[in-house]
């Protein structure tokens, strides 16, 4: 078992090889994770979902952002407002998703636009540059 240091050390270097864009030494690490908090857990699975973006595996991306919806709404112990922020985001993951599928310059407009707008979303910079990498 590692130590919550060690663990803390790890999702550093998970975060840096991510800033890197380094997205498979980043997925690669994640299995060396011990996810015994639920934070922790909900932070490696948002980070997961984006890296499977970058890498355009998107039938992967799909399918953790159903996972994350159904981790999400069978945690009991979330608030209502950190349950609300995490499928804020999976809405709008989902929107990129089917817009990276099947591109849209009129709806991609639209996310965008909504995206600047919104209040309180867990990585909005984020969101917000991969739909502008979208338009152009």
């Amino acid at each position: 078992m590692k130590k919550p240091e060690q663990t803390l050390f790890i999702t550093d270097i998970l975060f840096a090889f991510f800033i890197k864009k380094d997205f498979e030494g980043s997925l690669g690490h994640t299995s060396k994770v011990n996810c015994n908090s639920l934070p922790l857990t909900i932070d490696i699975y948002f980070l997961k979902s984006k890296i499977f973006y970058e890498l355009e595996a998107l039938d992967s991306a799909k399918s953790l952002a159903d996972s994350i919806r159904h981790l999400i709404s069978n945690k009991k112990m979330l608030s209502p407002l950190l349950k609300k922020n995490l499928v804020k985001f999976l809405k709008y993951y989902n929107a990129l998703l089917r817009l990276k599928i099947k591109p849209d310059y009129a709806g991609t407009k639209k996310l965008l636009s909504e995206l600047k707008n919104c209040q309180s979303l867990r990585d909005k910079i984020w969101l917000t540059e991969i739909t502008e990498e979208l338009i152009k």
